[in-house]
Order: C-alpha cells, then sequence, then structure tokens
C-alpha cells in the first residue's frame, strides 16, 4: 500500500550544492538520501514529493556542510501482510 508521510529531519546540505537556491540544495540533497530508502516503521521510501517548510540553517564548526530543519512529503510503500505487489 503507497502513503504519504511527513517527516520532520535535519538535513545536511554539502559544501558543493552552496551555489545553488537554498529550496533547491535541500530538495536535491534530500533525494539523495531518501530515495530507494528503506526503513522498519515508515518503509520503502518512493519519492520525495515535496518540501513543505525550510528553517534557517546552521554551520556546525569543523564541517564544512550546512544543516537544515525541514518539514518533507515522502510517497512510501509499506506493503500489508497477504497483499500481493505485481512488478519486474
Amino acid at each position: 500500500m503507497f502513503y504519504l508521510v511527513e517527516v520532520e529531519d535535519y538535513v545536511r546540505v554539502e559544501p558543493n550544492l552552496f551555489e545553488l537556491n537554498t529550496d533547491e540544495a535541500v530538495k536535491e540533497q534530500l533525494q539523495k538520501t531518501y530515495e530507494n530508502f528503506q526503513d522498519k516503521e515508515l518503509g520503502m521510501v518512493v519519492s520525495v514529493l515535496d518540501v513543505l517548510e525550510i528553517k534557517d540553517g546552521i554551520i556546525i564548526p569543523g564541517d564544512g556542510a550546512a544543516y537544515y530543519k525541514s518539514i518533507l512529503k515522502l510517497v512510501v510503500l509499506k506493503p500489508e501482510l497477504k497483499e500481493v505487489v505485481y512488478g519486474t
């Protein structure tokens, strides 16, 4: 069964994405991090649908990346008991 899930997470945006707009950089980093991610409780993440909110970023000394607290909407696949999914 497919579900829409809202998740709140800190996103580590790598320095090579600093040239992009903050929204674009966060979304690109989230796609790299979350697509095809599997979790026991969440299920398998199919896609990052939307980034709902991005709060102010912080930079931790000794780490070149910026961290943004964000709320995002994911499409996840969580198979139910006795559910049959056909595919290749």
